[in-house]
């Protein structure tokens, strides 16, 4: 599926809730679903100043994004990630490293329709280059008959040095204690799921790779390598995604 829109809710949750979270799944029907357990690699692009993550962190009404993301199949797909009122829209194409460093540099352009639309976000913010890759591990869980899907990411690491090798998995630890849990839906979520979130305090809060990498990248918010979330599990507190 190449285009998204839904709304996504992401919640920092203790690892010591993790082998609880699974059982909850399993009890409810949910089961890992196509993508089943992969490592995503996803390389941000922005303008030389960062304009594109210094906005998102400014909390506006309406944010984009453009990154190339790769899977454990060795697939890669150009994607602009767009929010605007809670809702998010994800536009992407099927690519390779060649395509898109050529992209970049103006020597290759994407003919289909989103496409289009890919190369119109170059075009619009001109000199875009990239700025941060994240790694991560993701288990992603499916309902059996509805659109609710969940994902739990975990070991969140970045680098801001060899971003064009996806080859290379090292890189400095993004979260200490925490696993990030992300519920994707059309719709309002069961009951059941509801309970277990009010039940052991787990609150909603936006959170970015890219926005918390860029500020450990900048020295802030973070303790030697490893970023510090619990003043963020206030939902007063969560940084806009």
């Amino acid at each position: 599926m190449d285009v998204f829109k839904r709304y996504e809710y992401k919640y920092l949750v203790n690892k010591s809730l993790l082998i609880k979270l699974k059982d909850l799944f399993a009890s409810h029907n949910f089961f890992i679903d196509n993508y089943g357990l992969s490592t995503i690699k996803s390389l941000y692009f922005d303008t030389p100043n960062n304009l594109l993550v210094t906005r998102s962190l400014n909390k506006p009404i309406y944010k984009e994004k453009l990154r190339l993301r790769a899977y454990s199949d060795l697939s890669y797909y150009l994607e602009i990630k767009k929010k605007y009122e809670g809702i998010v829209y994800k536009r992407r194409i099927k690519t390779n490293l060649n395509e898109c460093s050529r992209f970049l540099d103006y020597n290759y352009d994407y003919k289909s329709q989103i496409g289009q639309e890919i190369d119109f976000f170059r075009d619009y913010y001109k000199e875009l280059v990239p700025k941060m890759l994240i790694i991560y591990e993701r288990e992603a869980y499916q309902a059996l008959n509805s659109d609710l899907r969940i994902t739990i990411d975990y070991d969140i690491r970045y680098r801001d040095y060899k971003l064009w090798d996806f080859d290379y998995e090292l890189g400095k630890k993004l979260l200490d204690d925490y696993i990030l849990l992300e519920i994707k839906c059309s719709s309002a979520y069961p009951l059941w799921l509801v309970s277990f979130l009010s039940e052991n305090k787990i609150f909603k809060c936006s959170f970015s790779k890219y926005g918390y990498a860029y500020l450990a990248s900048l020295g802030k918010e973070n303790e030697g390598d490893v970023i510090k979330c619990k003043d963020y599990l206030n939902p007063s507190l969560a940084m806009v995604i």
